[in-house]
């Protein structure tokens, strides 16, 4: 009797444990500041369809919908952000962060549907 509860204890935390981590792996909603790994935003975003890396530095020239990056050139030296452009049906995401692959914070966020009229 005690094997029995306890292989049906260990069968209960086992499935709680999976529950948990797929309640846990659904989507939490990235925010500006917020630090994520690449892992959560492909889990977020699917995989980006685009990556690059942007300097910022005194002189740099940035497209429009980058605009929100200027306020974080430095004075001096420069910053390295990696962008990334998701593509979820008519939905893109642009998300610009800084740090390590595990350990990247967002530093601004932008999302647009390209089926309306942007302003």
């Amino acid at each position: 009797m005690i094997i029995c509860d306890i292989k049906n204890t260990i069968h209960n935390i086992t499935f709680v444990i999976l529950i948990d981590i797929f309640l846990g792996c659904s989507h939490k909603k990235v925010e500006i500041g917020g630090v994520y790994s690449d892992v959560d935003l492909i889990n977020e975003y699917d995989n980006p369809t685009f990556v690059d890396t942007i300097t910022l530095k005194k002189g740099v020239l940035l497209y429009e919908f980058q605009g929100g990056l200027a306020k974080y050139i430095p004075p001096k030296d420069s910053l390295c952000v990696v962008q990334y452009i998701f593509n979820r049906g008519t939905k893109t995401t642009a998300i610009w962060a800084i740090g390590t692959e595990k350990d990247k914070r967002i530093i601004d966020l932008l999302e647009w549907n390209k089926m309306e009229k942007q302003y």
